[in-house]
């Protein structure tokens, strides 16, 4: 082809800085970096395990179809909520960590401490492994790690003192036991927080 005297045009390169997500100007683009870094980090742990699709779908509590997605990145499929909530039946320990640089854009930085916390050796947080409603004795009783049973009073737990016996009855271990989980209510009580109250109220354990 003939120039005939034209200048070469220079393309305009544009630097955009930001994630994905900002410079595609999606309104929600600093929840969907956020969802993708987890996702990252529950789709890593289920390749370090080595499960097919189907053992993973049963572990994280979803539908094959959902870990399909999941494995593919759909982040717009998942809220953050049904994210830590697989974060949590994968028994994983987590830290986010958030800044934005000095033209507002938003890091997202997910560290898993799992194998960390494994390597400093035995928690001496108390953990729970089962939590189970007696709707007789209107009780939540936990088996906790090391053998010791616990019953409260459910009077006794603020964020769960208005749940009826139905709700109650759905409670869970969560966030490897570090926590009482009603999921219906998105509460989650501490162990180790429930433990410290445990003066002046009626409880019993036993070990």
């Amino acid at each position: 082809m003939k120039n005939n005297g034209a200048k070469p045009v220079t393309p305009e390169v544009v630097e955009k800085s930001g994630s994905v997500f900002a410079q595609l100007g999606r309104a929600d683009a600093d929840d969907l970096l956020r969802k993708a870094r987890v996702m990252n980090v529950i789709n890593a742990e289920i390749k370090r395990r080595g499960l097919t699709q189907e053992a993973a779908a049963e572990v994280a509590g979803i539908d094959q179809a959902d870990m399909s997605r999941l494995a593919n990145g759909r982040v717009s499929r998942f809220s953050l909520d049904r994210l830590m909530a697989i974060v949590d039946r994968l028994e994983l320990d987590i830290s986010i960590e958030q800044r934005r640089d000095e033209d507002g854009h938003l890091a997202v930085q997910v560290r898993d401490l799992t194998a960390a916390r494994a390597r400093a050796g035995p928690s001496i947080e108390p953990r729970a492994e089962s939590v189970r409603y007696d709707a007789k004795a209107r009780q939540v009783v936990l088996e906790l790690r090391g053998g010791a049973t616990l019953a409260l009073p459910v009077r006794a737990i603020d964020e769960l003192a208005n749940a009826s016996d139905a709700e109650l009855s759905q409670l869970r271990a969560g966030f490897g036991g570090r926590a009482v989980v009603l999921d219906d209510r998105d509460i989650d009580v501490s162990v180790a927080g429930l433990l410290r109250d445990l003066s002046g109220i009626p409880a019993s354990a036993s070990s």
